[in-house]
């Protein structure tokens, strides 16, 4: 939206963000410079294969000028702080009955606005930094792909909290088709978390990595690399370190992000928190889940864990990282078949079968003897010779269920009919001699395929026609 389309806004309604704000964006400045140092620092290590003379070779063209360096670091961080200040005191925003304001700039002006019919989640979200300030912001989520994001913040936790209700409040009377009504957010209460239904434990969250299919390659691939440098007798270490410490960065950062995982059913959906360093608050609303996967990678089958992963109406899977990078992470990291299975019943009630837990427990288990699955064909065993036997496809009224997988990894897909942008049947050459076909879900956005593989050619060609027709008559009832 234009600037000369955004609603004007009275002056008394823009409110100030805190005073951090222009203390991160200054660290943020000099976080790039170091990480831009640090880059440089690791390319000659590569190359050189000796810390002593890489160290020198940063020391040596500074020697005997150190006070410019000392004078060049104060400058920089006199500007970065100066432009934090301006910067915030040229920041704000406004909640309005037009919907949601942000203006912003200190030079170059803008002005940002989100209307409450496009708001589609508000996420509360705390960086490393706004956690050790005791801040946050609210990042509101538009409907549709590659769309930006409306952020405010930083404000005090509490002070998200009260306008995050707020916002929901609004946002739930303008679906309802009455008038926004925007009232006083900082006197409203802080609302319950809802009713816990999934916790993630240290000791899950640790093995769910430690057996994961990133952990196991990753620490196969160090050990080949360590061999390898052994072998060739050059003596240097450097590259297989750098390596190891690349794949615990990994490691770690997928240990950040799902730490903390609490789930709890809510009157307006499932309500989540995660995250160590970066902390994020969100609440998932049953009827904006187009499609729900559930994963259980081949180790993780001695313990009986699944992940469960979703994509939202918001063209963003689930979930965002706190940064608001699309770095997905699973709804459930790592929980319990019936942890799984409650989550999945929350979000999606109706799978138009007569008894739910039946159908996804034969569903997952691919014996298919409720289900009423379209079978892969025995051609299939060429280009899936471990799982063909338990993959299929299913049609209820109100989904469709894509399941693929037997020992190694299983995985079956939920894409409820109405939600789904396209549908598309796609053969390689290989399939083509084979007679097979791929039947393909074009998601308004997704990290995972929603796609079912090898499957019989006159099979997918029946599929693609009643999941059309499926599809269109969705839509029609969800749209009188």
């Amino acid at each position: 939206m234009s600037t000369a389309e955004i609603p004007a806004v009275p002056e008394e309604l823009w409110q100030p963000v805190s005073k951090w704000t222009s203390v991160r964006r200054a660290l943020s400045v000099l976080a790039i410079i170091l990480l831009w140092v640090l880059v440089i620092f690791v390319r000659k290590l590569e190359d050189k294969d000796n810390l002593r003379e890489t160290l020198a070779s940063f020391i040596e063209p500074i020697a005997g000028y150190y006070w410019l360096v000392f004078a060049g670091l104060a400058a920089v961080v006199a500007a970065t702080a100066l432009y934090g200040y301006l910067d915030w005191r040229h920041r704000s925003f406004a909640v309005s009955d037009s919907g949601v304001h942000v203006r912003y700039g200190v030079l170059m002006k803008k002005h940002k606005h989100m209307r409450w019919d496009r708001i589609q989640k508000i996420d509360v979200r705390r960086r490393l930094f706004d956690r050790l300030t005791g801040q946050g912001s609210l990042a509101v989520a538009p409907g549709g792909i590659h769309l930006e994001n409306l952020e405010i913040g930083l404000l005090s936790v509490a002070d998200c909290q009260k306008l995050r209700t707020e916002l929901l409040a609004v946002v739930a009377r303008v679906r309802a088709g009455q008038a926004p009504q925007v009232g006083d957010w900082a006197s409203r209460s802080v609302e319950n978390e809802g009713e816990e239904i999934y916790r993630l434990s240290f000791s899950r969250l640790a093995g769910s990595l430690i057996f994961s299919l990133t952990a196991v390659s990753g620490l196969f691939s160090v050990a080949i690399s360590i061999w390898l440098y052994k072998a060739a007798e050059t003596g240097g270490f450097w590259a297989p370190l750098i390596f190891a410490i690349t794949v615990a960065i990994n490691i770690f950062r997928n240990f950040a992000r799902a730490w903390g995982t609490r789930v709890a059913v809510t009157p307006d959906g499932l309500h989540m928190q995660s995250g160590l360093i970066s902390y994020q608050a969100q609440t998932i609303p049953p009827g904006r889940v187009h499609a729900v996967k559930l994963s259980q990678p081949g180790l993780w089958k001695l313990f009986g864990w699944w992940k469960l992963e979703l994509v939202t109406a918001d063209g963003m899977n689930i979930t965002e990282s706190a940064s608001g990078d699309p770095n997905k992470s699973p709804l459930i990291p790592a929980g319990t078949l019936e942890e799984v299975l409650l989550a999945t019943w929350v979000l999606m009630p109706d799978l138009g079968v007569p008894d739910r837990e039946v159908f996804l427990r034969e569903a997952l288990s691919g014996n298919f003897q409720v289900a009423g699955f379209v079978p892969a064909p025995r051609a299939s065993r060429w280009l899936d010779p471990i799982g063909w036997k338990r993959s299929g496809v299913a049609l209820t009224t109100r989904l469709a269920v894509l399941r693929h997988g037997r020992w190694w990894r299983r995985r079956l897909i939920l894409v409820l009919h109405q939600h789904y942008q396209s549908l598309v049947a796609k053969q390689g050459p290989v399939q083509r001699q084979l007679g097979l076909a791929t039947l393909n879900f074009a998601m308004v956005s997704s990290t995972f395929k929603v796609e079912q593989q090898n499957m019989s050619l006159t099979d997918v060609q029946q599929l693609l026609e009643t999941e059309n027709q499926a599809g269109k008559a969705a839509r029609a009832a969800a749209n009188p």
